[in-house]
């Protein structure tokens, strides 16, 4: 798997290459996650100006469920 160090994907990755990265188990939905958390979380960043709350354990749940649905082959 292609899951780098947080943060490690570009903030500008196409949606395209992600989902084709999801369908080829380069990367998981709790990695894209933890990547979007940290963008959010970073203080040089626009996160804490434009995200008035922040579920992080609902985020990570739901990315858990979805790798989870994924590996039984249940893709939406």
């Amino acid at each position: 798997m292609a899951d780098g160090p947080v943060g490690g994907t570009p903030a500008m990755t196409p949606l395209r290459t992600l989902a084709d990265d999801l369908d080829a188990g380069r990367t998981t939905s709790r990695n894209l996650v933890a990547q979007a958390l940290a963008r959010i979380g970073d203080p040089a960043g626009e996160g804490a100006r434009v995200m008035l709350k922040v579920d992080e354990d609902a985020a990570r749940a739901a990315a858990d469920e979805s790798d989870r649905l994924r590996a039984a082959g249940i893709v939406a």
